[in-house]
């Protein structure tokens, strides 16, 4: 059986859902829950996303430790390099 396929919304977090706090002068990730504040209107642009039929699968990061381990985690589970 064949399962409709549907569009996906891909978000990034830092700065695009959530405030990215300046460390430094430069743009970083928050370091705990209570520095994380969710962007204005976030949660309604979700809403119309899924209204629309996209399907909200996953928060994506560019941060390089984090893409990197689960980079080798996929590998790891798909007998890949």
């Amino acid at each position: 059986m064949l399962r409709q396929l549907r569009p996906a919304a891909f978000l990034d977090r830092d700065g695009v859902l959530n405030e990215a706090p300046v460390r430094d002068g430069m743009p970083t990730s928050p370091a705990s829950l209570a520095e994380l504040r969710v962007l204005a209107g976030v949660a309604e642009a979700c809403s119309r996303l899924k209204e629309a039929g996209f399907l909200l699968i996953a928060v994506l990061t560019s941060r390089l430790r984090i893409a990197k381990t689960w980079t080798q985690h996929l590998s790891a589970h798909s007998g890949g390099p």
